[in-house]
């Protein structure tokens, strides 16, 4: 749930990197995907937006979505789960 909270407030990607012992200067990929267990780096910066919208005083409240967007519904963003997908295809 944290993720899905995370991606209403915060726009974030993952960190990619351009390994220079191959031959093509256009084969990017994700950093870390070489490691040994799954690891992720990523950039984040706070939606601007979202300066505007009420903090919930409730974790529960904040980690279900309920203050995003300007409204007290509850919704989450997928943003997260979407990059663990793009990983299965490769």
């Amino acid at each position: 749930m944290f993720w899905s909270a995370f991606g209403l407030w915060f726009d974030f990607r993952p960190v990619l990197v351009r390994d220079t012992s191959i031959h093509s200067k256009w084969l990017w990929e994700r950093f870390g995907a070489d490691f040994d267990d799954l690891t992720f780096v990523f950039v984040a910066h706070r939606r601007p937006e979202s300066y505007d919208w009420r903090v919930p005083v409730l974790d529960e409240d904040l980690i279900t979505g309920v203050g995003a967007c300007g409204t007290d519904s509850r919704k989450s963003d997928d943003t997260y789960e979407s990059l663990l997908v793009m990983l299965m295809e490769q």
